[in-house]
């Protein structure tokens, strides 16, 4: 494990849920293929993990029952609908929780702003 490892967990395989979501694989690979190419670019020397941790993460709990091992890797399972960016059992960003504060914040605007 270095401390330069960033883990990417995103949403696949949305085919497989398309009765209880709209979610289309595509966009969650596109999320993550321009975040990852942002933070390379940006912090040299970093390696952006697609769905997988070093599995010496595997001890922090927000990583419990997400994986399988996979050698010196952790291949997580990604949970539908999600993005999320973590290092090291600390969660940087959530895809769901940015949506829930726009929700918030146009609920707001709709009783203030009109």
């Amino acid at each position: 494990m270095r401390s330069s490892d960033i883990s990417i967990e995103y949403c696949i395989n949305c085919p497989s849920h398309q009765v209880h979501t709209r979610h289309k694989a595509e966009k969650y690979k596109g999320y993550y293929d321009s975040l990852k190419s942002s933070l390379e670019s940006i912090i040299p020397g970093i390696t952006v993990l697609e769905n997988q941790i070093p599995s010496s993460w595997k001890t922090y709990p927000l990583y419990d029952n997400l994986g399988m091992p996979n050698g010196d890797q952790t291949r997580l399972n990604p949970r539908i609908g999600a993005f999320e960016v973590s290092h090291e059992g600390d969660v940087y960003f959530t895809l769901a929780n940015f949506l829930k504060k726009i929700n918030r914040i146009m609920a707001k605007c709709e009783f203030t702003c009109f």
